[in-house]
């Protein structure tokens, strides 16, 4: 099987010094404080290291039933397996360090975070196409032919199998809304705006990976991205006059694409629906929380 760790590493390092650069940037643009230069430093190395930490903490979360009534032991913890690691834990993580980097030394936590916004768009869209590099893990259904990079090869000896790239939708949509947030950059809500269409995206690709932690026939994954979409809602309908009911109509409609979103899964785990008619809801119910989101923005912004 075509796993190259090493690669993926290094990668993910020039990757990352990339992004670095690439927020200095945007910091000196916005930010002109002297400050600047001892938050990158911070940032440098606390979000890779926060990112390790949180990625592993997740993963231990939604395998809780494994790690207290399985084999697993206390050592486990600390084991540090690709296979075993969260994305969604090591974004938590990144999102953690920006944060405790901007307190210590005195810069706004939120202003940083909404210039970080399209940096760590970009860095999930890199770190995402370089999961070519890990063999079945970013890989969703069997495919007859192919070719890359909307395919992956996977090699079993002389054996080639081909896999649909779900990492390379995955990187097309990260980039997509890294230009967004790069354009939105200096909005209040930025970086939750952007948060929001990730995970949005993530929902759907999450759907597509064969690689994944299931509660039952719904992806872990899933369940946190939405909790973050329907909370940004919610956190909308705060924003404005929480009192008046239609202001809500954005919140309640998460929840009625929550459901729809369930009966997908257990249409696609349970039953011989075809899979396209059950991606096509699940992609309508998606676009229709973008459009309410959307409108949702408009309001506060207007108001």
């Amino acid at each position: 099987m075509n796993y190259d760790f090493t690669t993926y590493i290094w990668s993910l390092f020039a990757g990352w010094l990339i992004c670095i650069f690439f927020f200095y940037f945007l910091l000196s643009k916005n930010i002109h404080s002297e400050k600047r230069y001892l938050f990158i430093c911070f940032v440098f190395v606390l979000c890779p290291l926060l990112g390790l930490i949180c990625s592993k903490l997740f993963y231990v979360l939604f395998r809780i039933n494994i790690f207290f009534h399985g084999n697993a032991l206390l050592s486990d913890l600390f084991n540090i397996k690709l296979e075993e690691l969260s994305f969604s834990g090591a974004t938590a993580g990144v999102i953690l360090g920006i944060f405790v980097s901007a307190k210590a030394v005195g810069l706004s936590s939120r202003q940083t975070l909404n210039i970080f916004a399209p940096v760590g768009a970009l860095m999930i869209a890199i770190a995402r196409i370089n999961e070519m590099h890990l063999g079945m893990l970013g890989v969703g259904m069997y495919l007859e032919n192919g070719f890359f990079p909307f395919a992956q090869p996977i090699y079993w000896g002389n054996l080639i199998e081909w896999y649909f790239a779900v990492f390379t939708l995955e990187a097309f949509f990260a980039i997509i809304i890294s230009i967004f947030a790069f354009i939105h950059r200096n909005e209040s809500y930025c970086f939750i705006r952007t948060l929001f269409y990730l995970c949005l995206s993530q929902i759907f690709c999450e759907s597509l990976r064969t690689n994944t932690i299931s509660w039952l026939f719904v992806k872990a994954e899933q369940v946190l991205c939405f909790a973050i979409c329907e909370g940004t809602l919610i956190w909308f309908a705060f924003k404005t006059d929480y009192k008046n009911i239609h202001n809500w109509v954005s919140a309640i409609t998460g929840i009625f694409v929550l459901l729809l979103i369930i009966a997908v899964e257990f249409a696609l785990d349970k039953t011989d629906i075809s899979h396209l008619i059950s991606y096509i809801f699940m992609l309508l119910g998606l676009v229709i929380m973008a459009y309410v989101e959307c409108k949702n923005y408009r309001f506060i912004k207007c108001n």
